[in-house]
């Protein structure tokens, strides 16, 4: 299944799985006997461990073969079960085999262990055996130690995870400080506040560096929480990598593309610090969208319950509070008189998504898909390729949309608040936008695999249709607009 969710389900799966003992088999099977907890933890069954009690793993996954010997206590045959203890039950495993009358038989069940972040754990795996709905048994206990495997991962971090997010770090040091050496000459107008425009003054106020300190605290609130549910889910030493690797990969192409948006207007090029300024908005936008989706999705699964409510917040709820808390950013910012028209509020749209891609992004790789839960660091890898290339796109050209209307109704009249009236027409467009999207996600998680890698076939289409379109569209706007100006063309 796609692991691309919204980010208040990716939190939310991160609290699910801290309260998740460790499996060392698969889960229950359907149409196995609902046995008794009574029936374990009583310990009337002779149970003898063969096997090692303890496992020391090499990779993050392997297979075991568990060997016991039951001793049939009864006069009658019985048939015997394994259990593992998970979610605070017993829940049956398979089958291991049958036991005559009085025998001593030797039974053998394949585990199938993977590492889930922890250095050492203990697995409670229950034995039952039983006949006419009578049950009796008894509780083993297996050891795993992952510290080799820890050490091999923490080591292929380091060797060369730590280079390649050096390399982007230096990339992005290289493009910021071509953007300022073009735009160090650049004035934004400032007013002084008590004649300005109650909308002018608004305008003025979020694109104040003071207040992308503000945006900037806000989204570190969410960065620590991302570093707490990294350090509690993963040994220490491997959760501080994936942090740092995750943050690097997670800022890089949001960056990027919020450059090549502000460079691909070459004509009448609006400043770098507008975009910036959004750029923060969109940072502060997560924190927003993640508290208001969060206590939504908690009410939702009161009643629906847990899987029901994340797919009913994907879908309706997550399109809503994200795209309204990032549009807003667009619309404060028209209150400015420099505020072009259609194609800047696009643009301005877009660097609001990027801030949030790139908060989002970084919950996601280090807390959701890091490569203790994707199984493995080219498995990781791949999902920080895919979602910073194509789905932080989405989350700008959804925003982008808004940023439209709002900018066709501001230039058509700048006063009389018609770039309100674009704003309530935009927003329900990029809900629906965000909504198809993650409803085709839920779609495409159906679509088979190959080599265990998701391959999303539904939304990252509709993700490049809308980019292109704006592309397009850009180019026509700009080649019109040059053309139609006295004095050129």
């Amino acid at each position: 299944m796609s692991n691309r969710l919204p980010l208040v389900f990716s939190l939310l799966l991160a609290l699910a799985l801290t309260s998740l003992l460790p499996a060392a088999a698969q889960p229950s099977m359907p149409g196995e006997p609902a046995i008794p907890a009574g029936a374990y933890t009583g310990r009337s069954l002779n149970v003898h461990l063969i096997s090692p009690a303890n496992y020391t793993f090499y990779d993050f996954k392997a297979n075991e073969t568990l060997t016991v010997a039951v001793t049939n206590p009864t006069g009658s045959r019985m048939t015997a079960y394994i259990a593992l203890y998970r979610h605070n039950k017993w829940n049956v495993l398979g089958k291991l085999g049958e036991v005559g009358p009085g025998e001593n038989r030797t039974l053998s069940y394949p585990l199938n262990f993977s590492y889930h972040g922890r250095t050492a754990e203990t697995d409670q795996l229950g034995i039952a055996a039983g006949f006419d709905g009578t049950y009796s048994g008894n509780i083993i206990h297996v050891g795993e130690n992952w510290a080799p495997y820890e050490n091999r991962l923490a080591s292929t971090l380091s060797l060369f995870g730590v280079p390649m997010a050096g390399l982007l770090l230096g990339i992005l040091a290289m493009i910021m400080g071509r953007v300022f050496s073009v735009t160090q000459r650049e004035h934004i107008r400032h007013r002084i506040f008590f004649i300005s425009r109650p909308a002018e003054l608004l305008a003025d106020v979020i694109t104040s560096p003071l207040f992308w300190l503000f945006e900037l605290a806000c989204g570190a609130v969410l960065v620590a929480i991302i570093l707490f549910f990294t350090l509690s889910d993963i040994s220490p030493d491997i959760g501080w990598l994936i942090f740092l690797l995750g943050g690097a990969a997670a800022i890089f192409m949001p960056v990027v593309y919020l450059v090549a948006a502000w460079a691909f207007k070459y004509y009448r090029r609006q400043t770098f610090r507008l975009m910036v300024s959004m750029f923060t908005w969109g940072i502060m936008a997560t924190l927003i969208a993640f508290l208001i989706n969060t206590a939504c999705t908690l009410l939702i699964g009161a009643v629906v319950g847990k899987s029901v409510a994340f797919a009913i917040a994907a879908v309706l709820v997550a399109p809503v509070t994200e795209e309204t808390s990032k549009g807003t950013g667009v619309l404060i910012l028209s209150g400015r008189r420099d505020f072009g028209g259609l194609l800047d509020g696009i643009l301005y749209g877009f660097a609001i998504g990027m801030g949030f891609a790139f908060i989002e992004n970084w919950l996601y790789f280090a807390v959701n898909a890091n490569p203790v839960h994707v199984g493995g660091v080219m498995e990781w890898a791949y999902d920080m390729l895919y979602r910073s290339l194509l789905d932080s796109l989405g989350h700008g050209c959804f925003t982008g949309a808004t940023g439209a209307f709002v900018g066709y109704f501001k230039a058509r009249r700048p006063a009389g608040g018609f770039a309100v009236k674009g704003f309530l027409l935009g927003l329900p467009v990029a809900m629906v936008l965000h909504s198809s999207f993650n409803l085709l996600d839920v779609i495409g998680s159906t679509v088979p695999t190959a080599f265990g890698i998701p391959l999303p076939l539904f939304d990252p289409l509709l993700t490049l249709v809308i980019f292109v379109f704006y592309i397009c569209l850009g180019i026509y706007l700009q080649a019109r607009e040059k053309h139609e100006r006295p004095g050129t063309g």
